[in-house]
């Protein structure tokens, strides 16, 4: 897909938050910009740009989010103890933004989505897994078909852009 990123996300950023203008959101540029690195990475890996980006708007509304009770970090909110050890072996963020040192949290977070998609091969089933490890309770569920009316979103803007830049 060859595809102008930065217009993509603002495409998937208005669609996502359709109650608000991208001009009102305070934190567009932000959202913006991890969107385009959530997207370029999914390249990169070779992951699934319209899953990527539906994982990370569930996770983090394409926020750098910090350190949540649960020990995930990152706007793909994965558990760093699991998949970001530092080269001291320890496991704890050194800032209070959840960043941790010589780690690449979106580089990462898209690292474990491929993995759950190669490990379950079937995406609901992945993103079970993704999200709570498994979906044994109808509120577990939420997550995944949440997710994937994202990903349906996202699918559907970034058809509209690949029509839009066909007519040009």
């Amino acid at each position: 897909m060859d595809i102008d990123l930065p217009l993509l996300c603002l495409r998937v950023i208005s669609a996502l938050l359709p109650h608000e203008t991208v001009y009102e959101d305070m934190h567009f540029e932000e959202r913006k910009q991890i969107c385009i690195e959530v997207a370029e990475e999914a390249k990169i890996q070779d992951v699934d740009i319209l899953t990527a980006l539906a994982v990370t708007w569930q996770e983090s509304r394409f926020l750098n989010a910090g350190t949540n009770s649960s020990g995930c970090s990152g706007p793909l909110q994965i558990k760093i103890k699991y998949w970001c050890p530092n080269s001291q072996g320890e496991w704890s963020p050194v800032r209070a933004d959840g960043v941790i040192e010589g780690c690449d949290l979106i580089e990462r977070g898209v690292f474990t989505l491929k993995y759950y998609l190669k490990r379950f091969k079937h995406l609901k089933n992945s993103l079970c897994a993704y999200g709570w490890g498994k979906c044994d309770t109808p509120e577990r569920m939420v997550y995944v078909n949440s997710t994937m009316r994202y990903r349906r979103i996202i699918e559907k803007t970034i058809k509209q852009v690949m029509n839009e830049k066909c007519n040009d």
